[in-house]
């Protein structure tokens, strides 16, 4: 019978395969991502924890289960960074590290136009446009941008074109078109006072103001109108004298007519600087652009007459 032998056999841990994926990439900021990295090996399951980093700063550490391990962060800033994954190892399989992912986070900004403004005046009745540009930190947009805008005076519209910019575009130049309502003019109440040249204010109706007044009117800018009405009853009786003292009496009544018009339409407007003496409205307006839980805002200001 031989002797017995004893013989001592060193078996090697396993080093196994390490992947790393990013669930979006890229990423608008403040996005979550959830970073996946898969540790595999054709010798066994490995277990363990995989450590995620962000260069060299760690994101956060996940336990490999069924060869799966998962990290979901929304904290990485905007612009490039590299991701590697970290498998610790364990009785059967080396520490490995993954290959590097490249994770681009992306912002976006909205401005004024080059060249473009930053206030509007606007009639009633009328519309005005002002252009803003909306840019991507890197090549495109990472998702939609959607545009509104608010602070806008009672019945006032606006439209954007385009309305939305679709993931994947370049920067876009974006048309901002505000229309405001027509006035409303309410009737008129006219009251003579004892001394005939007090006639009440009328109220006008515009979307900046429901309810504004017009100032008393003047004594002086009220008499063509308070004369109007004292001639009214003897209209006829001066037509007839017209007729009998010939068509330079007419002419001559004419122009004290246009003088006397003149006078109280110059008068009706002196009250104010705007639109039938109405003093000018000022509003400041918020574009906002919104891209997932990220929106970006910039103020104009809107002045209607």
């Amino acid at each position: 019978a031989a002797a017995q032998v004893t013989q001592s056999i060193v078996v090697n841990k396993v080093a196994p395969t390490v992947g790393l994926q990013s669930s979006l990439n890229p990423a608008l900021v403040q996005t979550a991502v959830t970073l996946t990295a898969t540790v595999s090996s054709a010798a066994g399951q490995p277990t363990g924890t995989v450590t995620f980093l962000d260069g060299t700063t760690p994101l956060g550490t996940s336990t490999v289960t069924s060869g799966v391990a998962t990290l979901t962060t929304s904290t990485l800033a905007a612009g490039s960074h590299t991701i590697t994954a970290v498998y610790s190892g364990d009785g059967n399989f080396v520490s490995l590290t993954s290959p590097a992912l490249t994770e681009t986070v992306e912002d976006f900004s909205l401005s004024i136009a080059t060249g473009g403004q930053s206030s509007l005046t606007i009639l009633p009745g009328g519309s005005g446009t002002l252009t803003f540009t909306l840019s991507p930190t890197g090549a495109t947009f990472p998702a939609v941008v959607t545009l509104s805008l608010s602070g806008l005076p009672a019945g006032a519209t606006y439209t954007f074109s385009p309305a939305s910019i679709s993931a994947g575009s370049a920067a876009t130049t974006v048309t901002l078109t505000i229309q405001i309502p027509q006035n409303v003019a309410a009737d008129v109440p006219i009251h003579i006072r004892g001394n005939g040249f007090g006639i009440e204010s009328a109220s006008i109706v515009t979307a900046a103001s429901h309810d504004r007044r017009l100032a008393p009117t003047h004594p002086l800018r009220a008499a063509p109108i308070a004369l109007a009405m004292l001639l009214l009853p003897f209209a006829g009786r001066l037509r007839r004298a017209g007729k009998k003292l010939g068509g330079a009496v007419s002419i001559l009544l004419l122009l004290v007519a246009g003088v006397a018009a003149t006078i109280g339409v110059s008068g009706c407007g002196s009250s104010g600087s705007g639109f039938f003496g109405q003093a000018p409205q000022a509003y400041t307006l918020s574009v906002t652009a919104t891209s997932g839980s990220q929106s970006r805002s910039t103020n104009i200001t809107l002045t209607v007459e």
